[in-house]
């Protein structure tokens, strides 16, 4: 047994060399050692997470040659922020220190809102302070680009979306023409590009429009509205028909697990959506018009109001040039309340929907993995997360406590398991370090035993894997009761650190 279990516990499953020590017979858990571990640091007790450098690319926009200079820097995460949030703030004090910000003579900053910097899966958007108006139109664009090739240089990153004061504020000066969700752009000279959205600028209104977008969707346990991104043909320049074809657009069956239609079809609408801008005012409003029918449907879908205008308010006000913020109708009568998805309730006099009335629902992935029932490999599993607990290791862990989605899945952690029995969780550098409660080590040595002791492999690699899903996490180590301690009669040891094991993951 120890010739064939060795070779494979150490090579296929990429443990460090200590780890993978075979156990004498044991009764029980026990502190006996395993020769060549080395020694780590005392077990956590409660949670903590310390801070890092990383090395990152920040593109800095020349503001009278709209070309970008790319400057390597280290900038510094602060425990429980995104490396998104490090590297646009690194990037915006960059530019401060040129001379970019001269030309409006203030430093350039984040509007000061908890979402300044918001990450849904593959998209970041960035709420930059109302003083970013005061620059030129090219220059701004120069400044969205920077943003834009800075942050999809981070992996997983391949959209952004730039907000003033909670709007976009559009690429020509009335504010008409969205300016859509950008990718990343390869050429350093952003002359070209801006010569591009010229030709858009100066186009009629009636000429067709291309565009990407953002859209919402709620997440299928109803909490959570996750973004994807889309190309949409849009027939002419009008602020009506953004909405209405994004609308349309949201109809479209959505190609990620885990995402619920809410936007019905057109045939639940009395009329087109009107838009709205008051006076002299440079901001305006959607007003959409729903048949009394719409409460069966979202009924029929297990869907709410809040659930729909959540998905259409921050999908419009994403998009739609100085949008302030949506009316609904049904039946011809504002909506002026309701229970948010959190059970919040949400009021209105006059039924106005902002779009900071939906940022905190908004939500990052995260990916868990849980057995196949066959106990032959582990399947990732993505599932939306609040965007403040994405960089929280306990946060992670609870998602990894619940029972997988679909099968044919296994729950990777010991029935009955809560959060108090994780003891301590703490992020020191690369390393993960996982204090459980002793009950959890116990549930763990008496798992029904196989032969080569794969139920207890999986438990083991499905927290490793889990873990190192975090940015920066490259490897886990396991306490039960403050000690690193041998939990499996013959086959498999927990002291030691574990790396992640992509080989067993299909």
């Amino acid at each position: 047994m120890r010739k064939r279990l060795l070779p494979w516990l150490c090579g296929a499953l990429l443990l460090l060399s200590a780890c993978t020590a075979n156990i004498p017979v044991e009764s029980d858990l026990t502190n006996v050692p395993d020769p060549g571990v080395r020694d780590g640091p005392p077990a956590p007790v409660g949670d903590s997470q310390s801070g890092r450098d990383v090395s990152v690319e920040l593109f800095l926009p020349d503001p009278n040659t709209l070309k970008l200079t790319v400057r390597v820097e280290t900038a510094h995460i602060f425990s429980g922020q995104s490396k998104q949030e490090a590297v646009v703030e690194a990037l915006l004090r960059a530019i401060n220190e040129s001379s970019f910000h001269n030309h409006i003579r203030q430093p350039l900053r984040l509007a000061q809102v908890s979402s300044a910097v918001e990450t849904s899966g593959e998209l970041v958007t960035v709420n930059l302070h109302t003083s970013a108006r005061l620059l030129r139109e090219e220059a701004l664009f120069a400044l969205r680009v920077a943003l834009t090739n800075t942050l999809t240089a981070l992996p997983g990153i391949n959209y952004v979306n730039v907000l003033i004061d909670g709007k976009d504020i559009g690429l020509n000066f009335e504010g008409t023409l969205p300016t859509g969700v950008l990718s990343s752009y390869p050429s350093g000279d952003v002359t070209t590009l801006w010569g591009q959205m010229n030709v858009q600028r100066d186009a009629d209104w009636n000429t067709e429009l291309q565009k990407t977008a953002a859209l919402y969707y709620v997440s299928e346990d109803g909490k959570s509205l996750i973004s994807l991104v889309r190309n949409i043909t849009f027939p002419e320049r009008d602020m009506a028909e953004y909405a209405k074809c994004l609308l349309e657009e949201m109809t479209v069956v959505a190609n990620m697990e885990g995402l619920r239609i809410v936007v019905p079809p057109s045939e639940y609408y009395e009329r087109d959506p009107i838009y709205e801008r008051p006076g002299s005012s440079a901001s305006g409003y959607i007003h959409i018009y729903l048949h009394e029918a719409i409460d069966d449907q979202l009924a029929v879908r297990g869907s709410t109001r809040a659930m729909l205008a959540s998905s259409i308010g921050y999908t419009l006000t994403s998009f739609i040039p100085q949008l302030e913020g949506v009316y609904i109708y049904i039946d011809n009568e504002p909506v002026t309340q309701m229970e948010l998805m959190d059970g919040a309730l949400w009021w209105s006099q006059d039924g106005l929907m902002e779009r900071s009335d939906f940022s905190p629902y908004v939500a990052d992935m995260c990916t868990v993995y849980y057995p196949h029932v066959d106990g032959e490999f582990l399947r990732a599993m993505v599932r939306p997360i609040p965007q403040r607990l994405k960089t929280q290791p306990r946060a992670i862990m609870r998602e990894l406590m619940k029972p997988p989605a679909y099968g044919p899945f296994t729950r990777a952690l010991p029935e009955g398991m809560t959060d108090a029995d994780i003891l301590g969780l703490m992020i020191d550098g690369d390393t993960a370090l996982i204090n459980f409660s002793r009950s959890v080590g116990e549930a763990i040595f008496h798992m029904a035993p196989d032969e080569y002791s794969t139920s207890r492999r999986n438990l083991i690699y499905a927290i490793v894997n889990t873990l190192t899903e975090i940015d920066g996490v490259t490897r886990v180590r396991f306490y039960f009761d403050g000690e690193q301690r041998s939990l499996d009669s013959a086959q498999i040891s927990v002291r030691g650190e574990f790396m992640r094991n992509a080989g067993i993951i299909r």
